[in-house]
């Protein structure tokens, strides 16, 4: 073996090793990940079987939801007991696409049995609406068989509280439209494995929301931390004639709370109207913030996202001048025993983002963490912190 060879030999194994190195702690963060999701999944699964036991079926709907979102193979018992779930509720379609999974993982003859059963009682139906409608969906002979009318049931609920329908329904005749409406639109539901697509339109509708879909209050309070850096340059009276005493950087936390309104014009997207209160202490000096704002808001499942142009005063106390401010004066001049007493009127933007936790319909518990920046023109203010609150809840329907 020549030198050269020796060397690229010591290179290679030298990058082999320090790549080891290097992947190390990500394939152990990989292995320790799968480790949490596999006890997430034991979790879940054994809960969906304690709730089965007590016929608490909305739960074990959760629970395989859940489960679902974790995009890991699921055993042969755990597809069938959410197939069980889904048929108590009247989901027959559900029941169809779990008895499928259930047969991929394990061809058992029952459940191919079971869904030739369901190929051959009901067929493929969509009602396409709009969430904001109220649709009536009637079928004037309701099918004897229990399973057949907890169908039928479901689907009416479902157009009743989201406009529209997507899923299967037993063969048989229906009718979109009050009984005393106007307008109705009769059809036939048919097996087969295609969808039947049925648009509705807003004269078979029974009811339909306004602009606002929902509103109510805002209430928020919590920790709040502020900082207001000094101005980088001179800051002189309205008419040029002389340079005012600004505070030096002032840091410090307070309190924060914020009243409103909010109005929402679809589930997505609302607006509101608040008012907030801030306020920063640090040693004897003070400040206390007043801030309208309004927000622009997203509210997605159970985030709140929000977004909106402020304009408030601030006003402090204390002592303690920034450096510019000299008057003249030699390096002896005290400016931190200079008292400050005024107020400024500051524009800006604000951030914030909440999580909703706890329910008390029409109203929704969030905990939110948020910032904003505002300036007058030469002075800055930033604030931050997490809060808790009480938002409107929005209305939405849970299959």
């Amino acid at each position: 073996m020549n030198r050269r060879t020796a060397s690229l030999m010591i290179s290679l194994a030298t990058a082999a090793f320090s790549g080891a190195i290097l992947l190390a702690p990500a394939v152990a963060q990989a292995q320790s990940s799968a480790a949490d999701t596999q006890a997430e999944k034991f979790r879940l699964t054994e809960e969906m079987k304690r709730l089965a036991q007590r016929n608490a079926w909305p739960g074990v709907e959760a629970k395989y939801e859940e489960l679902l979102s974790l995009k890991v193979p699921l055993d042969f018992d755990t597809h069938r007991l959410a197939a069980q779930s889904a048929k108590y509720l009247g989901k027959t379609y559900e029941v169809y696409q779990r008895l499928e999974r259930a047969f991929e993982v394990k061809a058992d003859p029952d459940v191919k049995s079971e869904k030739e059963q369901i190929d051959s009682k009901y067929g493929r139906v969509k009602l396409v609406g709009n969430e904001r409608w109220e649709v009536t969906l009637r079928r004037p002979s309701m099918p004897f068989a229990p399973d057949e009318r907890k169908s039928v049931e479901y689907a009416i609920m479902v157009a009743k509280e989201s406009g529209g329908f997507t899923g299967m329904l037993p063969v048989g005749h229906y009718i979109i439209g009050a009984e005393d409406a106007k307008n109705t639109r009769e059809f036939d539901v048919k097996t087969g494995p295609d969808f039947q697509e049925i648009e509705i339109t807003h004269d078979l509708v029974t009811s339909s929301e306004g602009l606002i879909v929902y509103h109510g209050p805002v209430a928020f309070a919590g920790y709040a931390f502020t900082a207001t850096p000094a101005p980088t340059s001179a800051v002189l009276t309205a008419d040029g004639s002389k340079m005012q005493a600004e505070p030096a950087t002032k840091r410090g936390s307070g309190v924060a709370a914020e009243v409103g309104y909010e109005l929402g014009f679809t589930r997505l997207f609302a607006v509101a109207v608040t008012f907030d209160y801030r306020d920063l202490f640090e040693s004897q000096d003070q400040f206390h913030g007043y801030t309208g704002a309004l927000y622009g808001l997203l509210r997605p499942g159970n985030l709140r996202i929000g977004v909106a142009g402020i304009y408030g005063r601030w006003g402090g106390q204390g002592s303690g001048v920034y450096t510019v401010f000299n008057n003249g004066q030699g390096p002896s001049y005290q400016r931190k025993d200079i008292i400050f007493d005024g107020q400024s009127w500051a524009g800006g933007a604000k951030l914030s983002v909440g999580y909703g936790l706890l329910d008390f319909d029409p109203l929704q518990g969030v905990v939110e963490l948020g910032g904003s920046w505002q300036t007058d023109g030469s002075r800055n203010f930033f604030s931050g912190g997490i809060r808790v609150g009480i938002v409107p809840k929005v209305p939405r329907f849970h299959e």
